[in-house]
């Protein structure tokens, strides 16, 4: 009989660099003796994403929530059901049922808090009859489910922290990252991680956020080659912070009704691309091809509007037919002079995204529009 000899450990290392991170961190979980190993090789992946409760590495997830157990069936509520189809409810319980908004204060080691918490969450009603609550662990691939569930022994932020550990912790390089989303208020992470990414999309709102990002962010990550930030509402002071102001492409999202002094805070910014969210009428959009005209700004110089409606998408490109003069090229896009030999090419388009449920609503965020600064010979 044979054995076969297990692998040095140079060339586990060198296996481990190639394979893919979500295998890589399964093998990793089911033979501890390549543990050693994959955490001293750099974690490599496309995309990472946090969210409440829930980390999402290259399109699989992997989730906590607390899974409530009927000893009645038939007394289950949608409420209650459509959290248990879901993955569970997304915060701790009290001995009623009820959702304990307060601890999701909670800061542990390693926590960074990038946004203020959201005041007024609505209170539960009671579950009433017989319950029990389980810690539920999810991970999701496609249209495949692994689930696990436990005694709900120990907070849903605890559960989370420790998941995080599992993928993330006693590396000794930072996490490499092309493009990494933060979409919680309250990174539970484990002490001593550091990302590397030239892409972050962070969505907070307030200047304090990327003090609190540079905590985890490797120096050589900047300057940004992409810095999307959440929701604006009167609070500019993110524009004016340097890893923002420093990035080579900005997004910026937006749902408050402050659409000329968004857009004149934008036309102010150093950058040569800028994606937004927004509402878009005729008379922003004449005091934007203005600026570009008095500044005249350089070939190449981008501003992407996206999920415009559509009836300001036509209001715009009705106005040109009607008041400037264009030409269009082969693919339809509006040509207008700009200054000099300098033209300003302006497309617009279906964003493809899925299609709401309601049909009122097909009318909004479906559409971009692209204004573009481009030489007499690039049309």
């Amino acid at each position: 009989m044979v054995l076969s000899k297990p692998l040095p450990y140079d060339c586990n290392r060198h296996i481990i660099m190639h394979m893919e991170p979500n295998l890589r961190i399964l093998l990793s979980l089911r033979c501890p003796s390549l543990q050693a190993a994959d955490k001293s090789v750099p974690f490599k992946c496309q995309k990472l994403e946090f969210k409440e409760n829930e980390t999402t590495i290259d399109e699989v997830d992997y989730k906590v929530g607390i899974h409530i157990h009927m000893a009645n069936k038939n007394r289950i509520t949608e409420h209650i059901a459509n959290f248990n189809r879901s993955g569970g409810l997304n915060c701790d319980i009290d001995m009623v049922g009820r959702r304990d908004w307060l601890k999701l204060r909670d800061l542990y080691p390693g926590d960074v808090q990038l946004q203020p918490l959201r005041e007024g969450q609505r209170a539960d009603d009671p579950i009433f009859g017989d319950h029990q609550p389980f810690l539920q662990f999810t991970v999701k691939y496609q249209n495949e489910e692994y689930i696990e569930r436990v005694e709900y022994t120990k907070s849903l932020i605890e559960a989370y922290i420790h998941i995080n550990s599992l993928l993330f912790g006693g590396r000794s390089e930072p996490i490499r990252v092309k493009h990494l989303q933060l979409r919680a208020d309250i990174l539970r992470l484990p002490k001593a991680v550091k990302f590397h990414s030239k892409e972050v999309d962070a969505r907070f709102t307030t200047a304090n956020g990327f003090e609190k990002l540079k905590e985890i962010m490797k120096a050589s990550s900047f300057p940004l080659n992409l810095c999307g930030v959440g929701y604006m509402s009167n609070d500019w002071s993110t524009f004016e912070h340097p890893v923002f102001r420093s990035a080579r492409c900005v997004f910026i999202r937006n749902e408050e009704n402050n659409q000329p002094e968004l857009f004149r805070r934008l036309l102010e910014l150093p950058h040569e691309n800028i994606t937004v969210q927004s509402r878009l009428s005729w008379r922003t959009f004449q005091t934007i091809t203005e600026n570009w005209r008095r500044t005249q700004r350089k070939v190449g110089t981008t501003l992407i509007i996206k999920r415009v409606h559509t009836k300001d998408v036509e209001n715009v490109l009705n106005q040109i037919l009607q008041e400037w003069q264009h030409r269009e090229n082969k693919n339809e896009d509006f040509i207008v002079h700009l200054y000099q030999d300098k033209k300003l090419r302006i497309s617009s388009g279906d964003t493809h995204e899925e299609l709401p449920r309601n049909p009122r609503l097909w009318d909004n965020y479906r559409n971009f529009l692209k204004l573009e600064v481009i030489d007499v010979d690039n049309e």
